[in-house]
């Protein structure tokens, strides 16, 4: 969890970050842990955040690309 909060540190706002893991502690929600291919990546799913266009994130570099840097949105 360490490494996709670091991952997350480098796309996003450190005061996005502590909103999205209180919502995250308050719900009583976990990040998941997915393996891929290579590595295993951290995915938090369901983020209720009205100050960010997400309400999901995964550390995996697809992600990155495909969400991030198109700017494409998932809701």
């Amino acid at each position: 969890v360490e490494e996709g909060i670091e991952m997350l540190r480098s796309v996003l706002p450190d005061t996005t970050i502590i909103v999205v893991l209180n919502i995250i502690d308050r719900k009583g929600q976990h990040p998941s842990e997915v393996l891929g291919i290579t590595s295993t990546y951290t995915v938090f799913a369901h983020l209720d955040v009205a100050s960010t266009a997400m309400s999901s994130y995964c550390t995996c570099l697809s992600f990155a690309y495909a969400v991030l840097v198109s700017e494409n949105r998932l809701g």
